[in-house]
């Protein structure tokens, strides 16, 4: 019974430890996308800027 229930302990605990990598790498993938919308963000932005510019100037 001992066996049985360390056997299910060590399962759990491997089962646990391979859920918390998958975890983490799905937290890094989701950085990473975060920093790649932020990036777009700030481009569009830069690009609303010129294209207000340019308005302004052919007004």
């Amino acid at each position: 019974m001992t066996e049985e229930i360390s056997s299910a302990v060590d399962d759990v605990s491997e089962r646990a430890t391979i859920v918390s990598e998958e975890i983490a790498e799905i937290a890094a993938e989701n950085e990473s996308q975060t920093e790649m919308v932020s990036d777009l963000t700030r481009q569009v932005e830069q690009i609303d800027r010129k294209l207000a510019s340019v308005m302004n100037r052919s007004v």
